[in-house]
């Protein structure tokens, strides 16, 4: 902690001295209540009394108070130094308390005529003797510098909290965001595998027009992914761009056996979801259930705007469904589980991803997250499905 004044290092210790003098000014008001109620005659007026702690004993703290409070926070109580630093202390309290009888005893002597005849005999030192005694500056001195002490040292401890808590957040946003990062980049290589692989296949098949195309489409496609990735979070609109491009590299695969169906909410086009959700998803029904039967596969993409605030979205394929997702045997690949572990970091508990599966009625992916607040969505009214992608997408999509 740095033990130059700041400007709330000012306000502090105004707001201290302005309690202070309050403070000083109720010990009066009782004085004078409790003399006028229990001394007949009572001599001494508030107002004689007001001006003597104003002056006397509030006056000079104005003026030592920053340099009380730099001495303060360059020795504040911290735990591996209290004891040094309450001897330090000790030892200040002291040199304040000097300093401000000096300073009474220099006005007295100098500033001061109608000394009684008694008093005029003495040196100007020699009054710090008589205010020390006769006068409560100490006990007054040391309330006083016990309060400074306090104050700053809890505002300073206070703020040392509050940046560790910070601190503290943004090592947990980092290692959240690493993550994060650290799962989405697992989606693009596994993907290139999978797709270099098909790739390969049409190359040993002699298929060089279609090889070609795959290898155009995938470039096509980390192109978009490039330019849209630089985000933890998109719109549900570029994320079905990114989807829709993918499955074009698919179609050069699987031909006239895959056909896509979309049912889309308008409303929820502008909410923002994971980076690359969709895909894994997709390519999860397309390796386990439309590779898996002869004859056309069909995937549905869907999207819903719950009334709870929750956007739905589902994957639905015509697979062999004869997957157990309860069963000891089960496992789930990377893509099924980078994706739950993505929304995890993201959303916490409040997120829900069930699969389903029946059989010879293939896989039902279905995803809840929440919908922010401030993310903006659709009008309510305009709830029609979205269209179907470009026909230059070659793919063969159904009717919603």
């Amino acid at each position: 902690m740095t033990a130059n004044l700041t400007s709330n290092d000012l306000k502090t210790a105004a707001r201290l001295l302005t309690v202070i003098w309050l403070g000083l000014s109720f010990v009066v008001l009782l004085r004078e209540v409790a003399g006028s109620i229990t001394v007949r005659d009572w001599e001494y007026g508030a107002f004689g009394d007001l001006y003597d702690v104003t002056f006397r004993m509030w006056m000079p703290w104005v003026f030592m108070s920053p340099f009380v409070v730099m001495l303060i926070k360059k020795f504040l109580f911290y735990p591996e130094k209290w004891m040094k630093n309450l001897g330090l202390h000790l030892l200040f309290v002291g040199m304040f308390t000097l300093i401000h009888v000096a300073a009474i005893a220099f006005h007295y002597e100098f500033f001061v005529e109608d000394k009684s005849e008694a008093m005029q005999v003495y040196a100007g030192w020699e009054h710090m003797g008589h205010f020390l005694v006769a006068d409560p500056f100490i006990l007054t001195d040391i309330i006083i510098y016990v309060l400074f002490v306090t104050s700053f040292n809890i505002s300073s401890h206070i703020q040392l909290v509050k940046q560790k808590e910070q601190v503290a957040s943004k090592l947990r946003t980092y290692l959240a965001e690493s993550k994060l990062e650290a799962l989405r980049m697992q989606v693009n290589p596994h993907f290139l595998f999978n797709t270099l692989n098909s790739i390969s296949v049409l190359v040993q098949k002699n298929e060089m027009q279609a090889a070609g195309e795959m290898i155009h489409r995938l470039s096509d496609f980390f192109r978009m992914t490039l330019e849209k990735n630089t985000h933890q979070l998109l719109p549900l609109e570029s994320e079905l761009e990114l989807t829709e491009n993918y499955l074009a590299i698919e179609q050069e695969r699987f031909r006239d056996r895959l056909e896509i169906k979309k049912s889309i909410d308008s409303r929820t086009l502008a909410i923002e979801v994971p980076v690359m959700l969709l895909q894994p998803l997709v390519e999860n029904s397309l390796r386990h259930g439309i590779g898996e039967i002869e004859g056309t596969g069909h995937i549905e993409i869907r999207s819903t705007l719950l009334a709870s605030d929750r956007l739905q979205l589902e994957i639905i394929d015509n697979g062999p469904g004869e997957v157990d997702f309860n069963g000891p045997g089960f496992k789930e690949g990377i893509g099924l589980s980078n994706v739950r572990s993505r929304l995890s970091q993201l959303y916490g508990d409040d997120f829900s991803f069930t699969l389903d599966s029946a059989p010879q009625r293939g896989v039902r992916v279905r995803i809840e997250i929440p919908v922010s607040r401030e993310q903006p969505t659709a009008t309510e009214t305009d709830d029609a499905p979205v269209s179907d992608p470009s026909p230059a997408m070659k793919l063969k999509f159904g009717e919603t």
